[in-house]
């Protein structure tokens, strides 16, 4: 038993979405030894993932991608991140922060947010939303007064510090879309075709 639970996934909310570029990735080069038996649990036969091993002999980043691009193919709609986390929280070895990783945002991608967010006079009211409150909203100004991205980023960090595991992408997403922040702004965070 890995002590996995979905409970914060079915509170994300994000049935029905695809992979993106940076969960590829990052699965590709986490999976490891366990990428068969994913693969069989994903439901591609043994076959298919001989041929992924055998065109990819020399990179188990290479394996893995394959597997998982053939198994996006093939199950086309029903290659969701749902299924995907259904699968991960069953096969035994995985570290828990590659589960976790589908769901939390990182860093990275808080940055690049916070850049995105740098004209948005909506992010204030995001980030109270969030559960962030004025006086560190004021903090993080006057801790960088000349460089808004900065004050996003770090305040942003602080949701995620605070939050931990529950300061998921779709928490994130939803806040920024109820405070009518232009969707082109966070859409990298969840659409595969969207780069930040």
């Amino acid at each position: 038993d890995t002590g996995w639970s979905l409970w914060p996934f079915s509170a994300w909310g994000q049935k029905g979405r695809q992979l993106t570029p940076r969960e590829l990735y990052h699965l590709c080069r986490n999976l490891g030894a366990t990428w068969e038996q994913v693969g069989l649990q994903l439901g591609l036969d043994q076959d298919t993932l001989d041929r992924c091993a055998l065109d990819n002999r020399d990179s188990q980043w290479g394996q893995v991608h394959d597997m998982l691009v053939t198994w996006m193919e093939v199950s086309e709609a029903e290659a969701t991140v749902e299924k995907l986390v259904e699968v991960l929280q069953h096969v035994q070895g995985l570290r828990i922060d590659l589960y976790w990783f589908l769901i939390v945002p990182t860093d990275w991608e808080l940055g690049c947010l916070a850049w995105n967010l740098e004209n948005d006079p909506s992010w204030e009211q995001a980030a109270i939303q969030l559960g962030l409150t004025q006086e560190q909203i004021r903090k993080a100004q006057s801790s960088h007064p000349d460089h808004k991205p900065s004050q996003i980023h770090h305040l942003l960090l602080k949701w995620k510090t605070k939050g931990g595991n529950e300061a998921t992408m779709d928490k994130l997403c939803d806040a920024l879309k109820s405070q009518k922040v232009a969707e082109d702004t966070f859409k990298f965070l969840t659409d595969p075709d969207s780069q930040p």
